[in-house]
């Protein structure tokens, strides 16, 4: 243990605020601006304020992408009524920015949320234009109706070599 003897004498300090001389403490030094900005919560607050408010300014949509935006709330109330509004500016914006980047029309988009919705899996999963544009090919894909007779529909499995028979070419042999 030691022990110090003739404290003052060691400790200097400064005659204005009394603190030591050197050691200023964070607060003064913020009083006096000359603190560096180093409490990083106040400076990401600012940023998802700001953040915040530049994705509501980047909201582009026109008449045609909120009527698709309000149609698809309207089938999603039918299967879940009690579910509240959403942001539909938002969704009229994915839905733009899935006319206008993704190059799909509104009759795609409204053919492919609806067969969405008459699928038992997908139903559930596809319930906002975000979900529709990510899951798009995917979706696209399992949903395709192929032509009749062809054999690669839910139960028949796609032919994968020659010498193969189809289910369906029983009455040629």
């Amino acid at each position: 243990m030691i022990t110090i003897t003739e404290y003052d004498t060691y400790n200097v300090t400064d005659s204005e605020d009394g603190q030591p001389n050197g050691q200023q403490t964070g607060s003064r030094r913020a009083a006096d601006g000359q603190q560096t900005g180093t409490n990083k919560n106040s400076k990401n607050s600012k940023n998802s304020k700001n953040s915040k408010n530049l994705s509501c300014r980047g909201l582009r949509f026109d008449e045609t992408d909120m009527e698709i935006a309000k149609w698809m709330f309207g089938i999603v109330k039918v299967l879940q009524p009690d579910c509240k509004e959403p942001n539909l500016k938002a969704w009229a914006n994915t839905i733009r920015l899935m006319r206008e980047r993704d190059k799909r029309t509104p009759k795609d988009i409204r053919d492919l949320f609806t067969r969405a919705d008459q699928d038992e899996f997908w139903r559930s999963n596809i319930r906002c234009p975000g979900k529709l544009r990510k899951q798009w090919d995917t979706l696209d894909l399992k949903l395709r109706k192929t032509p009749k007779g062809l054999g690669y529909g839910k139960h028949n499995a796609i032919p994968t070599g020659l010498g193969q028979r189809h289910p369906d070419d029983n009455d040629l042999f």
